[in-house]
Order: C-alpha cells, then sequence, then structure tokens
C-alpha cells in the first residue's frame, strides 16, 4: 500500500512553518549540552585536575559541588522534553563520562557519593525513556485523529483540511487541480448477504485499489460508509478523469470474481473552476457523482466548465 504523509492541514506547509523552530531548537540543544559540560567540569572534576583548584577554594564551590549534579540531570530532562530524547541521551552519556575519572576516584572511598551519582543518572534515563514514550504517543495519536481507523486514508475532517489548502494554494498562486467523489455501487448487497465483516473487508480493499492507482502527491479519504473522496493537485480534467477511470476498472477486476458485483460511481470536479470554496467544491462533486447513479452507475461523470472541453469521457462508462 501506498503511504500517505502524516501533515496536519498539509505536509509541505507544515514543515515550512515549523522548519527554522525546529533548528532553533537543535541549536539550543546543543547549547544546553555544553553548558552541561561546563557545569559537570566546575563540579566533580574541579577536584581532581589541578588545573581548578583555584575554583575549589572558591568560597562558591561547596554550592555548586552540591547542586551541580541535580542542575545538570535536570538539564538533561528539560534537552530531552524540549529538543529531542536522543539529544537528551548525548547529555547523560556525556555526563557518565566526564565523570568516570571522579568516579574512580571515590569508589572506595565515598561509596555514598557515587551511588547517588549513579541513582541520579539511572532517573534520567528513566525520565527521558517516559519522555520518548509520551513522544511517541503523541504522534501515533495525531495519526489517529487525523485517519479513518478501519482504512488508514484520510478521514471526513483531514480531508476538508486538505482541500481548504488546496484551494487557498490555488487562490494564492494560481494552482490547478481535481477532486473526485466515489460511492460504491451494491456495497449495501455486500452487508446485507455477506454480513458486516465482509463489508469491511471490501472497505479496505477499495482503500488499496485507490492507493495503488493513484500517485503518493494525492490525498485519498473516507469521507464514511462507502464513500471515498481524493484531491489530485496540478492535474487537469482529462488526467483525473484517466486515473479515475484506471481505478474503477481497477476495482471491477478485483470484485469481478465475488458473490456481489460492486463498482463504482465517480463525480469529478476541478478548481478553482467548478468552485472556489470547500463548500461549493463538496457540493458540485457530490451532484456529479449522484449524477453517475441516475446514469445507470460504475461510471464516471465530470460537470461545470469541463464538459464541453471533454465529452466524448463526460459519462464515460
Amino acid at each position: 500500500m501506498t503511504k500517505h504523509h502524516p501533515h496536519g492541514v498539509h505536509q509541505a506547509d507544515s514543515e515550512r512553518g515549523q522548519r527554522m523552530p525546529r533548528q532553533l531548537m537543535r541549536l539550543l540543544g546543543i547549547g544546553g549540552i555544553g553548558l552541561a559540560i561546563i557545569i559537570f567540569t566546575m563540579g566533580d572534576l574541579a577536584e581532581v585536575l589541578p588545573g581548578l583548584d583555584g575554583l575549589v577554594a572558591s568560597p562558591v564551590f561547596p554550592f555548586i559541588h552540591e547542586s551541580h549534579d541535580i542542575a545538570a540531570v535536570m538539564l538533561c530532562l528539560y534537552i530531552a522534553h524540549r529538543v529531542s530524547p536522543g539529544l537528551g541521551y548525548v547529555a547523560i552519556i556525556g555526563f557518565l563520562m566526564l565523570h568516570i575519572p571522579y568516579a574512580l576516584l571515590i569508589f572506595f572511598d565515598e561509596p555514598p557519593k557515587l551511588l547517588r551519582l549513579l541513582l541520579m543518572s539511572g532517573a534520567a534515563v528513566f525520565g527521558i525513556n517516559i519522555i520518548r514514550t509520551r513522544v511517541q504517543l503523541e504522534k501515533e495519536l495525531m495519526v489517529q485523529a487525523m485517519r479513518d481507523s478501519l482504512t488508514g486514508l484520510l478521514n471526513n475532517r483531514h480531508y476538508h483540511l486538505e482541500l481548504e489548502y488546496h484551494l487557498e494554494q490555488s487562490r494564492r498562486y494560481g494552482e490547478r487541480g481535481a477532486m473526485f467523489f466515489v460511492d460504491l455501487d451494491g456495497f449495501k448487497e455486500v452487508n446485507d448477504r455477506l454480513g458486516h465483516q465482509a463489508g469491511d473487508e471490501l472497505l479496505k480493499r477499495v482503500a488499496e485499489v485507490l492507493q495503488q492507482n493513484l500517485r503518493k502527491t494525492d490525498s485519498i479519504a473516507r469521507l464514511g460508509g462507502d464513500e471515498f473522496a481524493a484531491i489530485l493537485p496540478h492535474t487537469d480534467a482529462y488526467a483525473a478523469h484517466v486515473a479515475a477511470d484506471r481505478f474503477r476498472q481497477a476495482l471491477s477486476a478485483v470484485t469481478a470474481q465475488s458473490p456481489v458485483a460492486v463498482s463504482a460511481s465517480i463525480g469529478l470536479v476541478v478548481y478553482p473552476d467548478d468552485g472556489d470554496s470547500v463548500e461549493s467544491l463538496l457540493a458540485s462533486a457530490d451532484r456529479a457523482m449522484y449524477q453517475a447513479k441516475l446514469e445507470g452507475r460504475n461510471r464516471i461523470v465530470v460537470v461545470g466548465k469541463q464538459l464541453a472541453a471533454m465529452p466524448s469521457l463526460a459519462h464515460a462508462p
């Protein structure tokens, strides 16, 4: 199955908006690791490196010595939370490596300090694991929020957002494209005769056939029930008709041997010609799809200004 991007309104637009903040956060993360190294060095390493004797004699050193481990662990957790869990792990590894000389020094003389160091490091690793799990869960929830649970296609709400994005691109940059509605012919009979499980399997098969016959850049959705839709950016009416008909024929071939013959009635529109808003474009596609039903099903109807340009294809079965 062809996978589609889990974007918000649109992945490309979202990435453009987030690229600079992400780069800034990575820079802050690198700077944070550098700060952590400085904090580590001012703490335990000050006791084992001769060049830092003056720091040890400073009146502020006891405060730094007692608090720097806690501050460093908190910084590692902050980096993991605000930048990435990976950078948090890097900071923790740096924390442990920089403490190797100190750990060797106190291994026999001051075991409680060594135990404290190990416990804090373990707590930091545990905390970062929790953060990593949360980040992964948030990603999964985001995908679930915009995907149909049965087919994995975009859901109705996200499809509307995708369509609004492309219409905005059309208004701003003159982008042209097409979209089509699909309503399955005979789906109710599948549910009635073969059961709802067979109906669900059919819907998943329809989603696969759509993905196999459209481009990776096209947005495909299940709107609900047995209704599907697709947005084909940078596509004219003829090319969109070819793609929709390729899907229609592939679906008929797939279901030809099943106990219930299933086909697709498709309504096709082009934006901005057939609508410059989500509501008007969806209404035009819906009317075209129902016209295909009235004309005998298993066909594509193209509406609006495109009819005159391609009369031989407008109602072709």
